[in-house]
């Protein structure tokens, strides 16, 4: 396995080579920690590369603000280099690759929804390509009753069928059927997977998959660490980061990580978030009063792949195309935008406003300001609250997501 002098120096820093040991060792450096370095290194003219040739000259004016990345912490990690080629190869044994943020083919959905806290590499089998599609997230608790599962099955297998990737977490349950039933429909999976990527790298289950190059199974921890609540909490935002909505099948209220990942999506406007609308339980309709909508298809109609993927490129909430064929998403944002030199710009605004929501249904406000690339981001919150308070727009909950005002109740369409 080839990596860049750049990816070498990242690897080091955030990435562990073997189980935890025992004794005086430092952690590598967190996503987010990595992120705030990663800005000083760029400010002051440095590549990550310099700290493998000159790591002294580099690190001599390092500030640490937070007071928790000494440079002795730095010097340490840096000094791995022994055991970085030895994990190399034996992940190169079993197919795992890396990529970093210094690759080309690192995903810039993930950069630009998360930016200082996406994470710094990704160790994954499979097709890498894929982690740069357009895709939903199927995501949901373990435990899954006969309407779910059968609601789980049927979403993947027409999110696969219109030409999309089925993202999901890998887990037992709603996410594994998911994956399982995408596949089976010849469609594309990525799986984010919070352990055992050594393991699954291997696993018969996956074995055709990989082969074909259908699947990608990705992962920012150790290959070998065993499983950890945290670790799985922290995957879930990476699951919605790489698609354009998520779906949840099923979730408990207020706790466990499809709750979690859920409202972290929504609260942080990382993608739209749908739930089944026949939940089990009281999740799904909890997370419907934070924001979701429910997932409703046409009554005994057949989904249109041309639909469907207009729908998606309505909500997509980063705006970057994923490769040519998804070059028209570009293309609806720099004819979409607001004039900037109409006679009354409020007023075009709005009215733009109100158009995007009637062809895409609500929209946060980040998806707006995507959609108004010639406005200062400031003067639109402020538009926006104008609308609001002047009733032309409706904000129902505390999350900044935006409705038309309606005189009655109007039926939520699939994204």
């Amino acid at each position: 396995m080839q990596l860049s002098p750049d990816s070498q120096a990242i690897l080091l820093l955030t990435m562990r080579f073997s189980a935890a040991g025992r004794g005086k060792s430092w952690a590598p450096l967190t996503p987010l920690e990595y992120g705030r370095f990663a800005l000083w290194l760029q400010s002051e003219g440095w590549l990550p590369r310099d700290l493998l040739s000159r790591p002294k000259k580099v690190l001599q004016d390092w500030p640490d603000p937070t007071g928790k990345v000494p440079i002795e912490r730095l010097e340490f990690l840096l000094d791995r280099g022994v055991a970085m080629g030895v994990a190399l190869e034996k992940w190169d044994g079993v197919g795992i690759w890396v990529l970093t943020r210094a690759d080309a083919a690192y995903p810039r959905r993930l950069k630009s929804k998360l930016g200082t806290s996406s994470p710094a590499v990704l160790l994954g089998v499979g097709e890498p390509r894929l982690l740069s599609t357009r895709g939903v997230a199927i995501v949901g608790s373990r435990g899954l009753g006969a309407q779910e599962s059968a609601f789980t099955e049927s979403v993947a297998r027409v999110v696969a069928g219109c030409g999309f990737s089925v993202i999901s977490g890998g887990a037992k349950g709603a996410d594994e059927i998911a994956m399982t039933s995408a596949l089976g429909a010849q469609g594309t999976v990525v799986g984010v997977l919070a352990a055992g990527l050594m393991r699954e790298a291997t696993a018969k289950r996956w074995r055709q998959g990989l082969r074909s190059g259908s699947l990608c199974l990705v992962s920012t921890f150790y290959p070998e660490a065993p499983f950890q609540v945290g670790n799985a909490m922290a995957r879930n935002k990476y699951v919605y980061a790489l698609a354009e909505a998520g779906v949840v099948v099923r979730s408990d209220r207020g706790r466990g990580g499809t709750w979690s990942g859920a409202t972290e999506a929504l609260k942080k406007g990382i993608a739209p978030v749908f739930v089944n609308p026949e939940p089990r339980d009281e999740g799904c309709a909890a997370l419907v009063e934070l924001g979701a909508r429910p997932f409703l298809t046409p009554e005994g109609e057949p989904l249109d792949p041309a639909w469907l993927e207009r729908r998606l490129s309505a909500v997509g909430m980063d705006g970057i195309p994923a490769d040519s064929s998804s070059q028209v998403s570009e293309d609806a944002r720099t004819t979409s935008a607001v004039p900037t030199d109409a006679e009354d710009p409020y007023q075009e605004f709005v009215q733009c406003v109100i158009a995007w929501i009637a062809e895409a249904g609500p929209l946060h406000r980040n998806e707006i300001i995507e959609r108004s690339p010639g406005i200062p981001k400031g003067r639109i919150k402020r538009w926006l609250d104008q609308a609001v308070a002047e009733g032309g727009l409706h904000r129902p909950t505390r999350l900044a997501v935006y409705e038309r005002r309606e005189s009655g109740p109007t039926q939520v369409e699939l994204f």
